[in-house]
């Protein structure tokens, strides 16, 4: 590996600012993505949000050399397009997949962001230790979002019907039960908001969401301060779980949809069973957490309960589509907003828990049994009031 000195130096909580700013905006854009889905399209808004963010990924090492606030106001900007995302991407599943094929659709969408963010991680570190040194990372994934962009541009298109080779055979299995033409003024905000299905879904999103940004930004201090795991082994330690949550994610999705699809259990039970499975099954092993006495079976555990964790993704997730589908995109923002609420609240709650050096493996043991708690509120919550029959409110 090519050694080089550091050519930055921030302390810890400017470099913490930098790290949110771009958050800020992602959460803050979550709800008018669902907006501007139906004004613009989602095909359009995703390719815009990946050629937007890529263009400033490609520029971050000119524009962090000139001027750090510069680059704060970069992150913030790169944050907005890329809160465009999942809004329009969700919209996008609404139109495509076919009934039976929904959980699949999503799995598979949320195993790539898995597998993509191990894959990133792995590739920025041989990059960043290289003789091109860390500004190839922000040039190679820059140039890669780009060249993505070109082939959307010519592949993607906003609804079945609009591509110009899919068979009459396709847009059949497809299917399309609803006007997906729509304007701001279409959309039922009153009959949204009051309505307990939604309530149902948005809930434990947030709740599913906490132990995701707890593992996510946490585990590995707890792997250092608590396992005394060497930072040479950290890095993967903390990608394993991923790695196989990207395996079992597919998996999962098909299973759910086999089911489904033969009739063996209704879809409303199917959406019931992934959040059982995902949120309580995996809050057993947030508590095993507690009693794990090595950083082996630390590991193990962990990659256990978010594997499981994960599964919630054909749970509330892609019952939102089976609410209001031509709304999707909007109930999508909606959850993510308050989903991504969490990432600002958890890492406070833990810090806050562990900020004392006596008895490190006792507070973590708080931290576990919080988060355990929290997914099981939110599962019983959606056990008891969701549902994946459409909507009388979704047509208006």
């Amino acid at each position: 590996m090519f050694h080089q000195e550091p050519e930055f130096h921030w302390d810890k909580q400017f470099q913490g600012t930098i790290l949110a700013s771009l958050y800020w905006s992602y959460t803050a854009l979550q709800i008018p993505a669902g907006l501007l889905c139906v004004k613009y399209g989602a095909s359009f808004l995703l390719g815009i949000a990946i050629f937007g963010s890529s263009v400033l990924t490609l520029v971050t090492p000119f524009i962090v050399r000139q001027n750090v606030y510069a680059f704060i106001i970069l992150r913030i900007m790169e944050g907005g397009f890329l809160g465009l995302v999942a809004a329009s991407g969700v919209s996008l599943i609404s139109k495509w997949a076919p009934v039976y094929e929904r959980s699949i659709f999503l799995m598979v969408v949320v195993s790539g962001l898995l597998w993509g963010t191990v894959f990133a991680n792995s590739l920025s570190g041989v990059l960043a230790g290289s003789s091109w040194g860390w500004p190839s990372v922000f040039y190679f994934f820059g140039v890669q979002g780009i060249l993505w962009y070109l082939c959307w541009l010519y592949f993607a298109y906003e609804e079945p019907s609009d591509h110009p080779n899919i068979s009459k055979a396709e847009l059949d299995l497809i299917g399309k039960h609803w006007n997906t033409k729509l304007t701001l003024r279409d959309i039922p905000w009153r009959y949204i908001l009051t309505s307990i299905r939604v309530w149902a879904i948005i809930i434990p999103n947030f709740t599913d969401c906490w132990g995701f940004y707890t593992f996510m930004l946490s585990f590995p201090t707890y792997l250092k301060d608590v396992q005394n795991l060497h930072i040479t082994t950290i890095g993967f330690a903390s990608s394993l779980p991923y790695v196989v949550a990207g395996i079992m994610c597919p998996a999962w999705g098909y299973f759910i949809d086999v089911l489904r699809s033969k009739r063996y259990i209704s879809t409303t039970n199917a959406r019931k069973l992934s959040s059982f499975i995902g949120a309580g099954i995996g809050a057993i092993f947030v508590v095993a957490m507690v009693y794990a006495s090595t950083a082996t079976s630390a590991i193990v555990i962990v990659t256990i309960a978010i594997t499981l964790s994960n599964l919630t993704a054909s749970g509330p997730s892609t019952n939102l589509i089976e609410l209001a589908p031509k709304y999707s995109g909007i109930l999508m923002g909606v959850g993510n907003f308050v989903c991504n609420i969490t990432g600002f609240i958890s890492p406070e709650v833990v810090g806050a828990i562990t900020i004392h050096g006596d008895d490190i493996r006792h507070q973590w043991a708080i931290v576990f049994y919080i988060t355990a708690g929290v997914n099981v509120l939110g599962m019983i919550f959606y056990l008891c009031f969701a549902s994946s029959e459409k909507q009388a409110w979704a047509d208006h």
